[in-house]
């Protein structure tokens, strides 16, 4: 038996051992439920589709409440569905940099996921965001691969990619669907009259489902998203004060506590019991701000040399980094967009949970840019610091930091 084989089932070995971990950090979690847990618990647990959709919001796409009714039915409970798409973020994640780049960054990237606090966090939650992140990172997929040659057959995968992630959430509508669109219009190797066709093909195999479903919502609400999402949302009690973390410069200041502490915080998670107080970075997260900093100023730096000899536009447009990075970035800008105009919960990790793998992955994707290109192999060092860290901030709190109310303040 020759050596391939063997790399491949010892690849297979090593990522599936992760996976197992991964599931096993979240058999481990027992936090409260959400309220939007509960209602897809309850939906799950109906005997018949039917009498679920009788009790069920109107506001939100029926899409991953349908998968755990279909688990339930087929033997598996909320939680091993959620397991099932933990798996899958992981052997996705590390499958996409193998094909990319080899099988010793695939499985880092496989156990920079697998002990990622935040996935367990979220995945205990039975919401939609469960399922939005895996088709995110599929989304991100299609799209490089369809940009890279436009082949008909990723053109379908990423109109089908967009339309399942509308019917999970009514946000891919302000994101995915503009994403898919630009890219199809901008950068696809096609000319003009086949670049429309195909964003045709996209923009009605993306909306005709979520069509259906806001009909449906209409009829039943008067409301095309379900209910009124203009109307101003009004707080009680011990949350009074959440009504002033809507703003568009507290969206700015929540997301940037959301991201720092879920990515680089040894004692907490983003929940909000933690960004709607005041907050201040401890001095972890500002030490693995500064090697953030660095590897940013060094993949700049990189970037500078290689505007002696720039390739053409498209090329770096499309490239896989460019793509996963922007969709990123996208993600996080629309967030903030749609819950300052929005009547939305503040932000907080479930909000930017599901962009979390893409980041991870453009991450991976610019370190294998930068080692590919650096002079010196000690411009890689910020890079494996930042990664050794962030495995250790996840493994400590994996082991070590007790749930949060998952109501607000509690």
């Amino acid at each position: 038996m020759g050596p391939g084989p063997r790399r491949a089932r010892a690849w297979l070995f090593g990522v599936g051992l992760v996976a197992v971990s991964s599931i096993v950090f979240l058999a481990r979690q027992d936090g409260e439920l959400s309220v939007q847990s509960w209602r897809n618990l309850h939906f799950a647990r109906r005997p018949s589709l039917s009498e679920a959709f009788l009790a069920y919001p109107m506001s939100r796409p029926p899409a991953y409440p349908m998968l755990l009714w279909l688990g339930s039915r087929l033997g598996a409970g909320p939680w091993a569905v959620n397991a099932c798409l933990q798996a899958l973020l992981v052997i996705g994640l590390a499958a996409i940099v193998r094909a990319r780049h080899g099988e010793a960054l695939s499985l880092a990237a496989a156990l920079a996921y697998g002990l990622a606090h935040f996935g367990a966090v979220n995945m205990h939650q039975l919401t939609a965001e469960a399922l939005f992140a895996p088709l995110l990172l599929l989304f991100a997929l299609t799209a490089s691969c369809y940009l890279a040659g436009a082949a008909r057959a990723w053109l379908l995968a990423l109109a089908a990619t967009c339309a399942l992630l509308c019917v999970t959430r009514l946000f891919a509508l302000y994101f995915a669907v503009p994403a898919a669109l630009l890219g199809v219009l901008w950068l696809a190797p096609l000319p003009a009259r086949r670049r429309w066709a195909h964003a045709a093909v996209v923009a009605a195999a993306s909306l005709a489902p979520i069509a259906c479903w806001m009909y449906a919502a209409h009829a039943r609400t008067g409301f095309w998203t379900g209910d009124d999402r203009t109307v101003e949302r009004s707080f009680s009690g011990n949350n009074e004060d959440l009504g002033e973390l809507t703003t568009p410069a507290a969206n700015l200041r929540l997301t940037a506590e959301t991201l720092i502490v879920d990515f680089f915080s040894p004692t907490r998670y983003a929940a909000h019991a933690v960004v709607a107080r005041p907050y201040a970075p401890a001095p972890t997260e500002w030490a693995m701000l500064g090697v953030l900093g660095l590897a940013a100023l060094t993949l700049g730096r990189a970037g500078i040399g290689a505007l002696a000899k720039p390739p053409p536009l498209r090329s770096v447009l499309v490239a896989p980094v460019v793509i996963d990075a922007g969709l990123g970035l996208g993600f996080i800008a629309a967030t903030i967009v749609i819950w300052s105009l929005g009547n939305n919960d503040p932000i907080y990790t479930r909000f930017l949970f599901p962009v979390y793998p893409l980041l991870l992955l453009a991450g991976f994707e610019a370190y294998a840019w930068l080692a590919a290109r650096a002079e010196r192999r000690r411009d890689l060092i910020p890079f494996r610091v930042l990664f050794a860290g962030f495995l250790a901030i996840q493994l400590a709190r994996q082991l070590w930091v007790k749930p949060l109310p998952a109501r607000f303040l509690g």
